[in-house]
This record gives C-alpha cells, structure tokens and sequence, in this order.
C-alpha cells in the first residue's frame, strides 16, 4: 500500500515521460506497484476524446 503522495508523484513522473523502472528504482517501489499505479491513475475516468478531421480541399482556388 503506497500513500497518496507517492501515487500522485508516480503519475507526475509518468506523464513527464519518465519510464515505470526508473521510477520505481528511484522512489524504492516493486515494479509492478508502479505499473498498477499508472494503470490505475488517479482513479477518475478519463474524458472521451474527440476526433476532428479537417477535409482537404479538392481543387486549389
């Protein structure tokens, strides 16, 4: 069991683009309870996205 402090830590981490082994080795955590805390994330769910696609003119003007 982690606190949420180190929770929220790994997630900062995680979306600065560190890898889950560096974190781990760096904070002291088992592998795996890092990857469960990035797969878990914050617990909120994540907002659907949105795909705009922008047709392309057929003829220049």
């Amino acid at each position: 069991m982690t606190s949420q402090t180190i929770r929220d830590k790994v997630l900062v981490w995680h979306a600065r683009g560190y890898s889950a082994t560096e974190t781990a080795r760096q904070l002291g955590l088992p592998l795996e309870a890092v990857r469960a805390i990035i797969r878990n994330g914050d617990g909120r769910p994540k907002p659907p996205r949105k795909v705009e696609f922008i047709e392309p003119p057929l003829f220049e003007a």
